[in-house]
């Protein structure tokens, strides 16, 4: 009496999550995470992984060969920078290739997304006198004003407007100046 041995194929599921959701524009370094379990009868081996946006990271992953029992689970974490404009969405798609010893191959991919969200723009101003008091009836003073970028990307300057002395932007040559995130540009 014989017995037929049926080749089984293998099987394997893959999920990619990141370590969050959104980013503030212009952009923020990510943690990927991709995990690969066997749910095959069988040990599997990894031949490679590929993501749709950081190409081939199989040996990146040190993933290349790995062998998986059945119901094992291997993972790996990257870490990318993501930038975009707000609203912009950053999604890709991770593909894993498996095989078994008879070098049947199985795929399965996951794919992630994380939004780009508007950042709120932010400065700071400073205003400083060239001295404390003068005397009766009064004097010249020079007034030095600074506006530091505080953000995370450009901004334009559009008004300096002061409480005594009413909109100085012209006179400052102010308007439109751009500064970078962190830039500081004065006025006296």
């Amino acid at each position: 009496e014989s017995v037929d041995v049926d080749d089984v194929l293998p099987s394997i599921v893959v999920t990619k999550d990141a370590s969050v959701s959104e980013v503030d524009e212009p952009g923020a370094d990510v943690e990927f995470t991709f995990s690969v379990t066997n749910t095959s009868v069988e040990d599997v081996t990894v031949t490679s992984v590929v993501d749709s946006v950081f190409g081939d990271i199989t040996d990146e992953c040190s993933l290349r060969g790995a062998v998986l029992a059945p119901g094992g689970t291997t993972d790996c974490t990257i870490t990318r920078f993501i930038a975009g404009n707000a609203g912009d969405v950053h999604e890709n798609t991770v593909v894993v290739t498996a095989t078994d010893d008879e070098q049947n191959a199985t795929t399965d991919d996951d794919d992630e997304s994380v939004d780009i969200d508007d950042s709120t723009p932010g400065l700071e101003v400073t205003k400083d006198a060239s001295v404390s008091e003068v005397d009766e009836p009064g004097a010249d003073v020079d007034f030095t004003f600074s506006v530091t970028n505080t953000s995370v990307e450009d901004l334009t300057v559009t008004s300096v407007v002061d409480s005594v002395f009413g909109d100085i932007t012209d006179e400052c040559s102010l308007r439109g100046a751009v500064l970078a995130p962190g830039g500081t540009t004065d006025c006296t």
